[in-house]
């Protein structure tokens, strides 16, 4: 079959649809026009319809209370326990001093200084002070350069 042969085709198609949906929309007007006058109709001779009435409200089977404070009474606010920086917290911190340091080697004299060897040797209560002390020392090495 040629191209020309299957755009004749499919032409006479799209014709032929086209036409049926042409046909279904006079039908839709022609009912939509029988509808509208017929609810006019409709309208003219009927009544307002009477309102209807509404029920009662319900009335709650149990009222709620508010609970009584009494205003001399102070609160009681318990304190949160002290948390202590995880280590790995402390390490990632420590780390990130280190990488801006053009020399490392004060902050093994701190870690000395806090108690340890090398950093795990160190007790977490120490962690918040020899961050203190790095950053210090952060602080020098940059105004020094």
């Amino acid at each position: 079959m040629s191209i020309d042969a299957i755009l004749k085709d499919l032409t006479d198609a799209i014709k032929a649809q086209t036409e049926a949906l042409n046909r279904q929309a006079d039908t839709m007007d022609k009912l939509m026009t029988v509808d509208m006058s017929a609810a006019a109709v409709a309208t003219e001779k009927e009544k307002p319809a009477p309102k209807k009435k509404r029920a009662a409200k319900a009335k709650p089977v149990v009222e709620l209370v508010e609970p009584i404070v009494e205003p001399d009474e102070p609160a009681v606010v318990e304190p949160e326990p002290a948390t202590l920086m995880t280590k790995e917290v402390a390490q990632e911190r420590l780390r990130g001093i280190a990488s801006q340091l053009t020399d490392t080697a004060p902050l093994f004299e701190l870690i000395k200084k806090h108690g340890g060897a090398q950093f795990s040797d160190l007790d977490p209560s120490c962690y918040e002070a020899l961050l203190s002390d790095a950053e210090a020392e952060l602080a020098t090495q940059k105004a020094i350069s």
